[in-house]
């Protein structure tokens, strides 16, 4: 296990009081498994396969201007609020 994340399995646990460990296969006992969209890395590989992976209206906007970093986003931002308001009305 990475130092990172045996840092922040052990952060976590203490801060939510709970057990807590590395995702392994068989996890979710056939029970369904919901989850923030996760597109690429390590996050998406650890899910299993048939979860459903909510992508919200927030994320629907930013993901296309998200493409160098928090700038390329942040010259957007008028836009998707734009965006994101017009979906909401």
């Amino acid at each position: 296990m990475h130092a990172a994340m045996a840092d922040a399995l052990t952060r976590a646990g203490a801060h939510f009081e709970c057990p807590v460990g590395r995702v392994e296969a068989g996890w979710s006992d056939d029970l369904p498994v919901v989850s923030a969209w996760g597109p690429v890395g390590p996050r998406a590989a650890a899910l299993p396969a048939g979860v459903l992976r909510l992508r919200r209206a927030w994320d629907e906007a930013c993901w296309p201007h998200a493409t160098r970093g928090f700038f390329q986003v942040r010259a957007a931002i008028p836009r998707i609020l734009d965006t994101v308001a017009g979906e909401a009305a």
